[in-house]
């Protein structure tokens, strides 16, 4: 990772999220999820706040740790900025999921200056223990070559309704066992 906090390698704890997914939850009078799906955080290709992208292109279904990651399902908008993120996801053009919120603690504070490689190059490790979530979807880069969208609903469905059972059963367990 090379970012505000310097230059290190990150691991992110298992458990980093589950207090953000609880307190994002539905509950009590709120019937949706307080996280928001954006696509490319709101911003275009360099960064930069995007009109274009300042809205949400979807709404949280389920959000929840696994052992792979953080897993999120999604009912995109039928939007003229959702239909299209869609059409890119399928074609392949956009593979990358990223979230976006705090670091709340880790297992290294920051130092002043930030994290620098030591005098033979080797990175500093940083494991996240707990992280807001703000917002997540697809976007354009990810800090993780992991952070894939694994396909949508639609795709998957027909994948298995062509498929005798036993066959989508060891397909489901693939897809969603945790990565070595």
């Amino acid at each position: 990772i090379h970012d505000h906090d310097g230059h290190y390698t990150e691991r992110i704890d298992p458990s980093a999220f589950n207090k953000a997914i609880n307190d994002a939850a539905p509950a009590g009078s709120r019937s949706h999820w307080a996280t928001k799906v954006m696509f490319n955080h709101g911003r275009d290709m360099y960064g930069r706040p995007s009109d274009r992208f300042a809205m949400p292109i979807g709404t949280p279904q389920e959000i929840r740790a696994d052992g792979r990651g953080l897993l999120t399902v999604t009912q995109y908008a039928r939007t003229e900025s959702a239909d299209e993120a869609l059409e890119l996801i399928r074609a392949g053009a956009i593979t990358a999921q990223s979230f976006q919120g705090s670091f709340l603690r880790s297992d290294t504070p920051t130092p002043r200056g930030g994290f620098k490689p030591d005098k033979a190059g080797n990175l500093r490790s940083v494991t996240r223990q707990e992280i807001s979530l703000k917002e997540y979807g697809p976007a354009i880069f990810a800090a993780y070559t992991d952070a894939a969208i694994v396909g949508d609903r639609q795709e998957l469905m027909t994948a298995l309704e062509q498929r005798p059972p036993d066959h989508a059963a060891a397909l489901y367990a693939r897809l969603t066992a945790p990565t070595p």
